[in-house]
């Protein structure tokens, strides 16, 4: 789901409360749907960026997401065989992997979207229509 708050400062919430895996015959005899919750709360907020580093002196508003990221899984055989602190720092580098993988590409996707949004008024008129098509 995703939520717009309108505070001092817009913040739009983005949330998950359902992971489905699916994959190869090994993974749907394991029900590993069975034996995982997930829940990902993304925020994205609007903060300003200062190019002094680059030798100027300007600032641009620029995007800032953070992500908040609780699994909760039964371990099974053959893993219930590794120690629980490696099973977690295992688990944990690959979630935050694919996580920050997926968060670049999202970004990038929706900077590109409002550019062409914010630039081109028949762009604008299709969303419009498709956004009022999808909430009938």
């Amino acid at each position: 789901s995703v939520e717009v708050d309108e505070g001092p400062q817009t913040v739009v919430n983005i949330k998950a409360d359902k992971c489905v895996v699916t994959g190869s015959k090994f993974v749907e005899k394991m029900k590993i749907n069975d034996r995982l919750k997930l829940k990902v709360r993304t925020s994205l907020r609007e903060v300003l960026q200062s190019e002094e580093a680059s030798g100027g002196s300007s600032s641009n508003l620029g995007m800032k997401a953070q992500t908040s990221l609780q699994v909760w899984c039964e371990i099974v055989p053959p893993f219930n065989l590794l120690p629980t602190a490696f099973l977690e720092k295992s688990c944990n580098a690959v979630l935050r992997t694919t996580l920050n993988s997926l968060l670049k590409a999202f970004m990038i996707e929706l900077k590109d979207d409002y550019h062409l949004w914010s630039t081109d008024s028949s762009y604008r008129e299709e969303r419009a229509r498709r956004s009022l098509s999808d909430s009938s």
